[in-house]
């Protein structure tokens, strides 16, 4: 069976979560540099200080393994060449045409720039570039005992093109650079499939950590695609590590929440199980307007407004929206309903404890989904009544719990979800699920 891309794990996490007690972790960050560097400098003749798109690793599988054939991630070359080019991204990169077109557009207003300010406005991470190249080439000024040689070597390796005077050359060979980045980057796509990292990770990593960390990240792909096809694909991967002899003792604590064990993994499983059972589960709680098509309500007439962040505020809200869905997800709700009309985008979860959290899903297309939300708390007995006021009326219910999305609430929304059921409450939510879905 052909490997195929299964997902991307963070060094940074492996190496927090995952290293052997005597490994030490600039020892595996250079290891892993420096396997994938050559494949760098063959192909683009060009060192850009150690930046040798080592962040993550890409996890390739037949189907027969777990963690399967880990190799360098493509696809962070692709974004990282966007980032320095400073082209807004906030989803997935597909390496088509468009990227190709885009890339060339950028390096011929690169072409166009004839100062440091200039730089800084258009392309603010290769003007870091050009301060790092500085820095470093005046540090070597200082040195005792450089020959000739080696500083003409020193130079040419941290931008010889970086001295103060010479912005002109430093612009000519970023063009010159991400011109060969756009032209030979296949070429480094086939080298990055015939590099294997997989004898780093036996030699630096506790194995069964990996494994876990890996099925928690095959997870994350699943709570947040809405493509049933995908899911399927990861199915036999979960029932292959349940089954497994990896030992499922061990706690991982990959994101800034709750630490992750075998208890947390089986129930996220089992949700994503049931969710690829014909979405069952997922349903609509506002009624449909009349003589509206479905599709047409929940699309709105309108196209969505467009935000525009730079590259950091976009990582900061992904990384906190996805970490909220993913919450969500962990949890053992019995259904997730899904809000229209004054509640486009909210999502509900109706817990067998007679209690429902409403709160905004996060959407990796529209960054802002994640701003300024808060949490709806309200009783299953209530939500059909309640649930047709506008958040203003909610927030001045007696009846209407409020979360605010601040450091906590992760801890606060549990203590909800944790509360005893009773044969009441569950027979209340199980009434209100077969209403939601007639």
């Amino acid at each position: 069976m052909e490997l195929k891309e299964m997902a991307n794990l963070s060094l940074e996490v492996l190496v927090k979560e995952c290293r052997l007690k005597n490994a030490i972790p600039e020892d595996i960050f250079l290891a892993f540099r420096y396997r994938n560097r050559e494949n760098i400098h063959d192909i683009f003749r060009y060192k850009k200080f150690n930046y040798d798109f080592t962040d993550y690793i890409t996890v390739y599988n037949d189907g027969k393994h777990i963690v399967g054939s880990l190799k360098p991630c493509y696809e962070e070359f692709l974004r990282s060449i966007c980032i320095f080019l400073n082209i807004p991204i906030n989803n997935k990169i597909i390496d088509d045409e468009s990227l190709t077109k885009c890339w060339k557009e950028r390096i011929e207003r690169l072409k166009e720039i004839r100062s440091s300010k200039e730089l800084m406005k258009e392309f603010p991470m290769l003007y870091q570039d050009l301060i790092q190249g500085r820095k470093f080439i005046e540090s070597l000024r200082g040195q005792k005992n450089l020959s000739k040689e080696m500083y003409e070597k020193q130079r040419h390796y941290y931008y010889a093109c970086a001295l103060k005077e010479r912005v002109d050359n430093f612009i000519k060979t970023q063009t010159e650079l991400y011109t060969r980045f756009t032209e030979r980057r296949k070429e480094y796509q086939q080298k990055v499939k015939k590099t294997n990292y997989n004898d780093l990770i036996k030699k630096y990593f506790d194995i069964n950590k990996v494994a876990m960390y890996t099925i928690h990240t095959y997870l994350q792909i699943c709570e947040e695609t809405e493509s049933i096809e995908t899911i399927k694909e990861y199915l036999p991967l979960f029932d292959k590590y349940q089954q497994s002899t990896y030992d499922k003792s061990v706690v991982i604590q990959p994101d800034e929440g709750e630490k992750i064990d075998i208890d947390k993994i089986n129930k996220r499983i089992d949700n994503i199980k049931r969710k690829a059972n014909n979405r069952e589960g997922q349903v609509e709680w506002v009624i449909i307007p009349e003589g509206r098509e479905y599709k047409k309500v929940k699309k709105g007439s309108s196209e969505p407004r467009i935000d525009i962040f730079n590259y950091e505020e976009i990582e900061r809200l992904k990384k906190k929206g996805q970490r909220k869905n993913r919450f969500y997800e962990g949890t053992n709700y019995l259904v997730k309903v899904a809000g229209l009309r004054k509640y486009r985008g909210y999502v509900g979860y109706v817990y067998s404890n007679g209690e429902v959290l409403i709160d905004r899903e996060y959407d990796d297309e529209h960054p802002k989904s994640d701003k300024g939300n808060a949490i709806y708390n309200i009783k299953v007995a209530d939500f059909e009544t309640l649930s047709k006021y506008d958040k203003t009326s909610l927030r001045n219910n007696p009846k209407v719990g409020r979360i605010i999305h601040s450091k906590n609430w992760e801890k606060k929304a549990r203590k909800i979800i944790e509360k005893e059921e009773t044969e009441k409450t569950k027979e209340e939510a199980k009434q209100l699920v077969y209403r939601l879905k007639k």
